[in-house]
């Protein structure tokens, strides 16, 4: 049966986390509405979240990490 590395695992619960199943004009209300509510910032600690992609992959990551900052989380990246 197929598993995920540590790293993979850690990608998908992010983008889980992101998304939470919902379409990019439900995000981006969602965004703003948490921007304007101030909720609880949480910390994400990616340990090596680049190994293994694609350069076009691991620029699509650290827009994904942006959009965290900018919604005010705290990101913390060990490579």
């Amino acid at each position: 049966s197929p598993t995920l590395s540590g790293g993979e695992a850690q990608r998908v619960k992010l983008v889980t986390h992101l998304l939470g199943g919902l379409k990019a004009e439900q995000l981006q209300l969602d965004a703003d509405k948490r921007r304007a509510t101030k909720p609880t910032a949480s910390l994400f600690i990616l340990e090596e979240p680049t190994i293994g992609l694609h350069m076009s992959d691991v620029q699509k990551l650290v827009e994904v990490i942006q959009r965290l900052v900018d919604a005010g989380h705290t990101v913390i990246v060990i490579e």
